[in-house]
């Protein structure tokens, strides 16, 4: 008999995704820290980046950093082979005191740090660009972020608890928020705008869908789209199914199987 063949080596993933606590002294305005590295020798990656509320400063491989602001629509990102990305996603209605902005100029823009905020951009460009390996890259962010913006001003009293109360009241009604918080619909709106990037109602349909990822992903394969959209606060399965279309472009099917939500570290969802 002739020799066996070899065993095939170990497929390497093409793409690698990780997200990390972020340091104790910025838990109250980021998410998390996340990494993204794809493989040298793969493919282009197509990845669909869904609307989360959150603004992001993002480290793409040795480039200058980038702001990512709040989203209402899906967009398509193209990850070429090789790809290191470090990123700093801060929570719903710090994008203000972080960065210095009125949070709706930066609404579904991607922009260069430099151009928002020059002066935490020098603090930022370089550092983090000149390491090599992407877990050093992680740890620098992680570095400037606690010692840059730990003593950023947070979003006022009325936004937060607009936030949290959009985010605990999925079948909840704007009219509703005014009331309970006791502030007029008109200054609602102008505060939620300018350090948020969204009206209330708007911001309500991103943290509802970003609850059905959430309930969706703890739910596991199999689970009825009916009352997944029943718990994540849609009338019934039709009004999520218009919702999924508009907002990430795809079906309820094709996109719960795979996605997440990118709020899963942040303390918004009973998902139990």
């Amino acid at each position: 008999m002739p020799p066996a063949a070899p065993a095939p080596e170990a497929a390497r993933p093409a793409s690698s995704y990780r997200e990390d606590a972020p340091p104790p002294a910025l838990r109250e305005s980021l998410v998390c820290l996340w990494s993204h590295e794809s493989a040298a020798d793969g493919a282009e990656i197509v990845q669909p980046v869904l609307p989360d509320a959150c603004v992001d400063i993002l480290w793409i491989n040795d480039a200058d950093p980038v702001v990512a602001g709040p989203a209402t629509r899906a967009l398509v990102a193209r990850v070429a082979p090789g790809t290191k990305v470090v990123g700093a996603r801060f929570r719903p209605g710090w994008c203000a005191g972080v960065l210095g902005v009125d949070a709706s100029e930066l609404r579904d823009l991607h922009v260069p740090l430099r151009d928002v905020a020059p002066a935490l951009a020098r603090s930022f460009s370089s550092a983090v660009a000149d390491r090599g390996p992407l877990v050093d890259k992680v740890a620098e962010a992680r570095l400037l972020l606690a010692r840059h913006l730990a003593d950023a001003p947070p979003p006022d009293a009325t936004v937060r608890g607009t936030v949290r109360w959009l985010a605990a009241h999925p079948h909840g009604r704007v009219h509703e928020l005014g009331r309970a918080l006791y502030v007029s619909p008109r200054q609602l709106q102008r505060r939620l705008l300018a350090a948020a990037g969204y009206t209330p109602k708007t911001l309500h349909r991103i943290l509802r869908f970003q609850r059905l990822l959430a309930l969706a992903g703890a739910a596991g394969a199999g689970a009825s789209l009916s009352s997944l959209a029943l718990r994540a606060g849609y009338a019934d399965q039709a009004h999520m199914t218009r919702e999924l279309r508009d907002l990430a472009g795809s079906t309820p099917a094709a996109l719960l199987a795979r996605a997440g939500s990118a709020l899963d570290m942040a303390d918004f969802f009973d998902v139990r």
